[in-house]
């Protein structure tokens, strides 16, 4: 009995984390991918061009996506330790 609650158990994880992580999987892998001609996404791989396959990261690296990427980093980086040393502080008050 306790071989068949820890395969349930470990089975109900790896559906957990199926489910969290095979969305950003299609969505990394369907990313190399262009857009139709209608500007659907484009599902199958059979007009993959290798050399257009990274133009859309490169367009990132252009224009004005980097100073709002620059600006939540920072932010990113400011508040973190910010809300750790409240959340700890919370913490011990608690305990």
């Amino acid at each position: 009995m306790n071989k068949l609650k820890s395969i349930l158990r470990q089975s109900y994880i790896f559906i957990i984390l199926l489910f969290i992580y095979l969305p950003l999987l299609i969505i990394v892998v369907l990313s190399f991918n262009g857009v139709t001609e209608r500007g659907n996404v484009n599902v199958t791989f059979s007009q993959f061009d290798p050399n257009k396959a990274f133009e859309t990261y490169l367009a990132l690296a252009e224009g004005d996506f980097l100073t709002p990427l620059t600006t939540s980093l920072i932010v990113a980086f400011v508040s973190t330790p910010i809300s750790v040393f409240i959340a700890t502080i919370t913490a011990f008050g608690i305990w």
